[in-house]
Protein backbone atom coordinates (compact mmCIF):
# COMPACT_ATOMS: atom_id res chain seq x y z
CA UNK A 1 0.00 0.00 0.00
CA UNK A 2 3.03 2.46 0.82
CA UNK A 3 3.76 2.56 -3.10
CA UNK A 4 0.34 3.64 -3.69
CA UNK A 5 0.85 6.67 -1.11
CA UNK A 6 3.74 7.89 -3.61
CA UNK A 7 2.20 7.54 -6.50
CA UNK A 8 1.75 10.69 -8.67
CA UNK A 9 -2.51 10.00 -9.52
CA UNK A 10 -5.46 12.28 -9.23
CA UNK A 11 -7.68 12.40 -5.54
CA UNK A 12 -10.57 10.25 -6.90
CA UNK A 13 -8.08 7.67 -8.60
CA UNK A 14 -5.35 7.20 -5.23
CA UNK A 15 -8.49 7.03 -2.96
CA UNK A 16 -9.85 4.07 -5.32
CA UNK A 17 -6.00 2.62 -5.45
CA UNK A 18 -5.84 2.74 -1.50
CA UNK A 19 -9.38 0.80 -1.38
CA UNK A 20 -7.78 -2.08 -2.89
CA UNK A 21 -4.19 -2.10 -1.83
CA UNK A 22 -5.85 -2.22 1.57
CA UNK A 23 -7.90 -5.29 0.91
CA UNK A 24 -4.40 -7.04 -0.72
CA UNK A 25 -2.33 -8.52 1.10
CA UNK A 26 1.56 -8.01 1.01
CA UNK A 27 2.57 -11.80 -0.18
CA UNK A 28 -0.52 -11.76 -2.96
CA UNK A 29 -1.30 -8.67 -3.28
CA UNK A 30 -5.01 -9.58 -5.13
CA UNK A 31 -8.26 -7.46 -4.51
CA UNK A 32 -11.91 -7.43 -5.58
CA UNK A 33 -14.18 -4.98 -4.15
CA UNK A 34 -17.94 -4.15 -5.73
CA UNK A 35 -18.89 -0.26 -6.51
CA UNK A 36 -21.64 -0.43 -3.83
CA UNK A 37 -18.43 -1.21 -1.35
CA UNK A 38 -15.88 1.31 -2.54
CA UNK A 39 -18.51 4.18 -2.60
CA UNK A 40 -18.99 3.54 1.25
CA UNK A 41 -15.09 3.40 1.58
CA UNK A 42 -13.93 6.47 -0.08
CA UNK A 43 -17.75 8.18 -0.31
CA UNK A 44 -17.07 8.88 -3.85
CA UNK A 45 -20.30 8.57 -6.36
CA UNK A 46 -20.25 5.56 -9.01
CA UNK A 47 -19.71 7.16 -11.93
CA UNK A 48 -16.00 8.59 -10.29
CA UNK A 49 -15.52 5.08 -9.03
CA UNK A 50 -15.97 3.59 -12.56
CA UNK A 51 -14.04 5.92 -14.05
CA UNK A 52 -10.68 5.86 -11.51
CA UNK A 53 -11.07 1.75 -12.02
CA UNK A 54 -10.96 2.76 -15.91
CA UNK A 55 -8.03 5.10 -15.53
CA UNK A 56 -6.25 2.89 -12.89
CA UNK A 57 -7.11 -0.04 -15.50
CA UNK A 58 -5.05 2.27 -18.65
CA UNK A 59 -2.10 3.03 -15.82
CA UNK A 60 -1.76 -0.53 -14.86
CA UNK A 61 -2.13 -0.03 -11.47
CA UNK A 62 -5.19 -2.26 -11.22
CA UNK A 63 -4.65 -5.24 -13.33
CA UNK A 64 -7.19 -7.65 -14.35
CA UNK A 65 -6.39 -11.44 -13.12
CA UNK A 66 -9.58 -13.14 -15.22
CA UNK A 67 -10.97 -14.28 -12.12
CA UNK A 68 -14.23 -13.28 -10.52
CA UNK A 69 -15.98 -13.39 -7.83
CA UNK A 70 -19.52 -12.67 -6.11
CA UNK A 71 -22.57 -14.17 -6.17
CA UNK A 72 -23.00 -13.42 -10.22
CA UNK A 73 -19.09 -13.58 -10.80
CA UNK A 74 -19.23 -10.32 -12.13
CA UNK A 75 -16.75 -8.78 -9.40
CA UNK A 76 -12.71 -8.21 -11.28
CA UNK A 77 -10.31 -9.29 -8.86
CA UNK A 78 -7.18 -7.48 -9.77
CA UNK A 79 -3.05 -7.67 -8.69
CA UNK A 80 -2.51 -4.49 -7.63
CA UNK A 81 0.73 -2.99 -8.47
CA UNK A 82 2.04 0.71 -9.12
CA UNK A 83 4.38 0.96 -12.01
CA UNK A 84 7.52 2.94 -11.43
CA UNK A 85 6.88 5.64 -13.89
CA UNK A 86 4.00 6.09 -11.57
CA UNK A 87 6.09 7.06 -8.55
CA UNK A 88 6.68 10.65 -7.50
CA UNK A 89 10.94 10.78 -7.52
CA UNK A 90 11.87 11.06 -3.80
CA UNK A 91 13.68 14.42 -4.13
CA UNK A 92 9.98 15.40 -4.88
CA UNK A 93 8.60 14.23 -1.75
CA UNK A 94 8.58 16.20 1.70
CA UNK A 95 11.16 15.66 4.26
CA UNK A 96 8.76 14.32 6.50
CA UNK A 97 7.39 11.07 4.08
CA UNK A 98 10.13 9.01 5.09
CA UNK A 99 9.13 8.98 8.73
CA UNK A 100 7.22 6.83 10.40
CA UNK A 101 3.55 7.08 11.59
CA UNK A 102 1.98 5.78 14.52
CA UNK A 103 -0.75 3.47 13.99
CA UNK A 104 -3.90 4.20 15.49
CA UNK A 105 -6.46 1.64 16.75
Amino acid sequence: MSLVWDADLGASRKLVALAYANSAQDEDPVAWASIAYLERRTSLDRKTIIGAITALEAAGILIDTGERKGTTKAIKVYRVAVPKSELVPKTELSRNSTEAVPEFP
